[in-house]
C-alpha cells in the first residue's frame, strides 16, 4: 500500500514538473494565469450618488433612472482612476 502511494506521489510530482516546464516557467502567478486564460483583462464598476448623498460603488449598475459613472478597472494596473472633483 505504501509503495502505491509513493508511486502515485512521484507520478503527480512528475506531472506538475512537466506542466511547469511546458508553461515556460512563468516569473509570477499573474503571468501564469494570463497564459492559462484565467486572468481577465479588466472589470467594470459603477459609481453613483444615492438620494441621501452617499456614494455607491458596485459591479452592478444602479437602479434605472439613477445617473451613474462607468469606470473600467484594469487588473494589470490595479488602481482606479482618480475621482473627478465635485462641482
Amino acid at each position: 500500500m505504501a509503495r502505491r502511494l509513493l508511486v502515485a506521489a512521484m507520478l503527480l510530482a512528475a506531472a506538475a514538473a512537466g506542466a511547469w516546464w511546458l508553461l515556460g516557467r512563468p516569473r509570477d502567478l499573474a503571468q501564469a494565469a494570463a497564459r492559462a486564460g484565467l486572468a481577465p483583462g479588466s472589470s467594470v464598476v459603477y459609481r453613483w450618488r444615492g438620494p441621501d448623498g452617499t456614494v455607491h460603488v458596485s459591479d452592478r449598475p444602479p437602479p434605472p433612472g439613477v445617473p451613474y459613472e462607468r469606470l473600467e478597472y484594469r487588473h494589470d494596473v490595479n488602481v482606479l482612476p482618480p475621482p473627478r472633483p465635485e462641482r
